[in-house]
């Protein structure tokens, strides 16, 4: 009986972090005046339109009358006005900012926008949810409402990677450490209307069902994997590398009762996954829009493929590049890409210190997956295949970096040809966190220590969000000033 209230007792924790995490994100949403980031405008507007009915078929790609109506009414100057303004956009912003309805109306109904083909498991949900809310509601309110149904995100986000590394390590301090990990990275992507956090959520549970299935197989099992991966890849496609880094870690760790069984196994999981993914894929095929829903996404940013021998000379082919690639792309994993006064939140000072932790990261990780290169156990595994998949989305966006010609886009640009945009990795969060931990739990050995250590980094980080963010917190736009009146 004493073992059954210990385990119950225990249990408690991931949840309790998972609830900590769901209200460090519904807080930093409220905070955060609305479409404070690039793309959390076109977003919502992309919400109103699939909420309505909006599908792969249509192709109006301006923005709503409803969705401006609202922008006109709910933005915050202070998001791109301010002192770090560059005084070339000051004629734009004049016009962004116009206090006449009309003028503004007549200005930015003509503009167009890339995002309306998103998938609709997301946006759809989210506009028949704004479509739903009452009509007495404030536009704030109601706007803040869809921010904040990412908390519930948030919560199994946590849960699922706090579990996925009890599985891996069995103790309960690692697991809350990971949790802690989770809670004190400062991307603020959690905190807009955007589908990244489900891609992050998803790929998650594919990690989760992956360890689940190495333990335990069972037909259930293997279908919800195969299930999840291909609801993964059709939220975003850049999952695929994550779920093939899910395939690998099962061929490598699965211990089944023989070779056939393996084969079986695995087979099963892919064929559930492929089974699944041919639906949408037809579908978008038939409407035209490319097998990922990009190809009016490409046109409408005049981005043009090249050819292979044109890939080079690019920036990716020098030192500089390579550098400037890593910096800008850890820095945005880390801290997303929230604007503030005309300005990334967090400037370069931020953006050279979480490239320092990331490349000291880095060193640590490889060498502890070196020492340990003869250990065939999970842990080697996962460390293998952690790698795998963190370098494969840094490659895919190098990838897609050179393939491009951006045209007239503002980002990537032809002045500026590099994805460097981190909340496109965050299909490898669970891997990274998996590797901090390990690293982490080698370095200080007792499980108590890791603890302790996370709690520093969590504690020096949750401060630097902080002292970062306190300016927007400030602002009379935002949810407190505006909903609850403080």
């Amino acid at each position: 009986m004493k073992v059954t209230s210990t385990h119950h007792k225990n249990s408690r924790w991931p949840i309790a972090l998972a609830f900590l995490f769901a209200l460090k994100v519904l807080i930093f949403s409220a905070g955060y005046p609305l479409f404070n980031t690039t793309d959390e405008f076109p977003n919502f507007d992309t919400a109103l339109k699939q909420g309505r009915g909006y599908s792969y078929y249509d192709t109006t790609f301006t923005y709503d009358t409803l969705t401006l109506k609202i922008s006109h009414e709910v933005q915050s100057k202070n998001y791109l006005l301010g002192e770090f303004q560059n005084p070339d956009f000051l004629d734009l912003l004049s016009l962004q900012y116009n206090t006449k309805w009309e003028d503004y109306l007549s200005i930015f109904s003509k503009i167009t926008h890339q995002q309306a083909h998103s998938s609709p498991f997301y946006y759809a949900t989210y506009g028949a949810i704004f479509y739903a809310l009452p009509e007495s509601w404030s536009p704030f309110a109601k706007v803040y409402t869809l921010r904040f149904l990412n908390s519930i995100f948030a919560f199994f986000l946590l849960w699922l990677i706090v579990k996925s590394l009890l599985i891996i390590f069995q103790n309960l301090w690692i697991g809350i450490a990971g949790g802690i990990l989770l809670i004190s990275i400062p991307q603020s992507i959690y905190y807009f209307i955007n589908i990244d956090i489900l891609s992050a959520l998803t790929t998650a549970w594919c990690f989760y069902l992956t360890l689940k299935l190495i333990h335990r197989q069972t037909w259930l099992l293997v279908l919800a994997f195969g299930a999840i991966s291909a609801f993964a890849v059709i939220i975003k496609a850049s999952a695929l590398i994550a779920v093939a880094t899910c395939f690998m870690l099962i061929l490598f760790s699965l211990k089944a009762s023989s070779i056939v069984m393996k084969l079986k196994i695995m087979g099963a999981a892919f064929f559930s996954f492929i089974l699944l993914l041919i639906p949408p894929f037809m579908h978008r095929l038939n409407a035209g829009v490319g097998l990922f829903a990009t190809q009016r996404k490409i046109e409408i940013l005049t981005w043009k493929e090249k050819a292979i021998e044109d890939y080079f000379p690019h920036i990716l082919g020098t030192v500089s590049g390579i550098n400037e690639f890593f910096m800008h792309s850890w820095k945005s994993w880390w801290s997303g890409e929230s604007l503030w006064h005309g300005a990334p939140a967090y400037n370069d000072v931020w953006k050279v210190y979480f490239s320092i932790i990331s490349l000291l990261f880095l060193a640590a990780f490889l060498s502890i997956t070196w020492m340990n290169r003869k250990d065939r156990d999970l842990r080697q595994n996962m460390r293998y295949t952690s790698w795998t998949c963190i370098l494969g989305y840094f490659l895919l966006f190098a990838y897609l970096s050179v393939k491009y010609d951006f045209g007239d886009c503002v980002y990537p640009s032809n002045f500026f040809p590099i994805f460097v945009s981190g909340r496109l990795m965050l299909g490898m969060l669970f891997p990274f966190i998996f590797l901090c931990i390990d690293t982490f739990t080698v370095f200080f050995k007792k499980p108590k220590k890791v603890l302790t250590y996370m709690l520093v980094f969590g504690v020096l980080h949750f401060a630097i969000e902080l002292s970062v963010t306190g300016d927007v917190f400030s602002d009379n736009k935002n949810y407190f000033h505006q909903v609850l009146h403080f």
